[in-house]
């Protein structure tokens, strides 16, 4: 098995060439960044899953959009790693869910830049 590190985590690449990443559950470390009702959500996106393909696919500065946002994981993750990110959400709901974290975001302080996060219905 060989192993490939990253920030913080270790990703395995099998012997069928598949990506692991170690489970996560919620968002741990990045859950002031998130209300409540993204916290809670039943079907989040791996949080470790989502900063490797950023880091990996991308560079600070750089524009990142998801079509599908859901909670938004993946602009807020883009956001703290430099990438300004793009977040278009179809359902009320979680277009809701969007401008909350956006606005949890933009008001926390970090020790490097942040991107700009753009929600959109």
């Amino acid at each position: 098995m060989n192993l490939e590190k990253t920030t913080k985590y270790t990703v395995s690449n099998n012997i069928n060439n598949e990506l692991v990443f170690p489970n996560s559950s919620g968002f741990r470390r990045y859950e002031d960044f998130f209300c409540q009702d993204s916290i809670t959500h039943p079907a989040k996106a791996n949080i470790l899953m989502l900063k490797w393909i950023v880091e990996r696919y991308s560079a600070p500065g750089d524009v990142i959009c998801d079509p599908m946002a859901g909670t938004f994981s993946t602009a807020i993750i883009a956001g703290l790693l430099g990438r300004d990110a793009v977040g278009v959400e179809y359902e009320e709901k979680f277009y809701q869910m969007g401008v909350a974290n956006k606005a949890r975001f933009d008001n926390l302080p970090t020790l490097t830049p942040k991107g700009e996060i753009t929600v959109l219905r």
